[in-house]
């Protein structure tokens, strides 16, 4: 909203750059991310006697600054890295009965049967879902540290190519790069 508060009162400037015109209001990555870690932490949160749950994770990770809310990003993304590898270990034990090292190929794709295809039992249930809303996070923390690394020059370039694009401008092949 502060953004398109600003376009707003920049209405009248001359330039589009003036007018802020290269802006495009949009959720941020960071809000996204933040957003979806809260959903996990929701959902799998659970109760402190359960083991399994990310409460009782959080017990025996010692991760005492975590809580449901998310409030405190860092370390939940933190907590939420750790419980990905616990339960990842967690899930090929369970799924074909090796450690890590001792792992195959096939055994890989058994490990992913096991958190993609529905489960009898209530524990194996809940280790998949809870593998399926922590890798997802994990995914799009993944893409916002390969976004973030990206050259500043090269962002710059494509709000340039965005704001002329949102004037009805053309972009011409001098002006690329």
């Amino acid at each position: 909203m502060r953004i398109l508060s600003a376009k707003a009162l920049r209405n009248s400037e001359e330039t589009a750059e003036g007018r802020f015109s290269w802006i495009i209001p949009g959720l941020g990555l960071f809000h996204f991310m933040w957003e979806i870690q809260k959903i996990v932490l929701v959902n799998w949160w659970g109760n402190q006697a359960s083991p399994g749950s990310l409460s009782w994770l959080k017990v025996a990770l010692n991760a005492q600054s975590v809580s449901m809310d998310g409030k405190k990003f860092s370390y939940c993304d933190d907590f939420l890295r750790e419980v990905l590898k616990v339960k990842f270990l967690e899930a090929l034990q369970r799924a074909v009965g090796k450690k890590l090292e001792d792992t195959t190929e096939p055994d890989l794709e058994s490990l992913l049967t096991f958190v993609l295809k529905p489960q009898e039992s209530r524990e194996n249930q809940h280790l998949a879902s809870l593998l399926q809303g922590v890798l997802i996070y994990a995914e799009v923390r993944e893409l916002s540290e390969l976004i973030e690394s990206q050259p500043i020059t090269n962002q710059k370039k494509n709000n340039e190519s965005c704001a002329r694009q949102s004037e009805g401008g053309t972009i011409s092949s001098s002006s690329r790069s």
